[in-house]
């Protein structure tokens, strides 16, 4: 497909292309990560970026992000372990980004 033929693409997927981009630089080469949930903030002005991956203890956690579109900043908000069965779901279930 052309550029001229491509349809636009939104602001607010500009913003979580950009999203993603800052997250990748926080990743290790070969790292298994999986989506769980991206979303947009009630203000439009922020995406909720939900994660999982390995932690530093080597344990598989959900890391939660939130990506401020106007600073173009990625803040950490935090983390949880998952069981072995939330690991399982997530597999099956999230979005594989790595």
């Amino acid at each position: 497909m052309s550029p001229a033929t491509r349809p636009p693409v939104s602001p607010r997927d500009e913003a979580l292309a950009a999203a993603h981009r800052r997250l990748a630089s926080l990743w290790r080469s070969g790292e298994h990560i999986w989506s769980l949930g991206e979303a947009i903030d009630a203000s439009g002005m922020a995406w909720r970026i939900d994660v999982v991956r390995q932690g530093s203890a080597g344990s598989w956690v959900c890391q939660r992000y939130r990506y401020d579109i106007e600073a173009d900043t990625l803040y950490y908000l935090g983390e949880r372990a998952l069981s072995p069965d939330e690991f399982r779901d997530a597999r099956r279930d999230g979005r594989r980004l790595r």
